[in-house]
């Protein structure tokens, strides 16, 4: 596993996001396992915003359990460089 300096993931989620609130997960971790920081953690009905990495890997966790069925969840991921502005720039 390799992470490329400067490009980020940025996940958008669809208009949807149905799952159980006390037994089912979506959790996003900013590398590549889940020994790196928590990135986002979604339960319940409220569709969680887009959120970006701070390199260009992630790892994503569903966890579920057959007690109680959601419709569930649609995201997309896009991977590309997240600039930063590093330097004050005035018209002179």
């Amino acid at each position: 596993m390799f992470s490329i300096i400067g490009v980020t993931v940025l996940v958008e989620f669809e208009s949807f996001f149905d799952l159980e609130n006390s037994n089912d997960s979506l959790t996003f971790y900013d590398g590549p396992d889940t020994s790196y920081p928590l990135l986002y953690r979604a339960r319940g009905q409220t569709t969680p915003s887009s959120l970006r990495s701070t390199s260009s890997v992630i790892t994503v966790v569903f966890q579920s359990d057959t007690g109680v069925n959601g419709a569930g969840f649609a995201f997309k991921y896009t991977i590309g460089t997240q600039w930063y502005c590093m330097y004050i720039c005035m018209a002179i």
